[in-house]
């Protein structure tokens, strides 16, 4: 089992939530799919960011080096107070402040998401071509 490709295939399963959630944005109309694509992805964010935080911290106990575990985790968070901003405003049913937080935070949290798995897809790449023997250590 290869780490990075468990992660990698997150990767694509949270960008479709998020690419759904940019489909909605703008429109009032789709406020109940938002909601569930919402959930949907912080069930998956969730479980993903954990086992992430997870791995890098297996890979730097076999020696492996990280120049930007930092910045990778702050931005973790980061983004995770975006989509508190949205799921707070779900739950408030306040239909107008979630339209804006959706322009706003939902906005920035598709843009930083995006680039923040473009980050990680290529630090990966290079990652495991670079460490293929400590991998092979790896259990999850």
């Amino acid at each position: 089992m290869n780490p990075i490709y468990d992660l990698k295939d997150e990767h694509k399963i949270i960008i479709s939530h998020i690419n759904k959630l940019q489909s909605y944005l703008n429109n009032p109309n789709f406020l109940e799919e938002i909601g569930e694509t919402i959930n949907k992805f912080g069930k998956i964010w969730d479980s993903h960011e954990t086992k992430e935080e997870s791995f890098f911290e297996w890979f730097e106990k076999q020696g492996g080096t990280f120049p930007f575990k930092k910045t990778l985790l702050e931005e973790h968070r980061e983004i995770r107070g975006h989509w508190q901003v949205i799921q707070n405003f779900l739950n408030s049913k306040d239909k107008e402040k979630l339209m804006v937080a959706l322009n706003t935070d939902g906005q920035m949290l598709i843009n930083k998401f995006k680039a923040h798995i473009g980050t990680e897809e290529r630090f990966f790449d290079n990652l495991f071509v670079e460490n293929l023997g400590i991998f092979s250590k790896y259990k999850a």
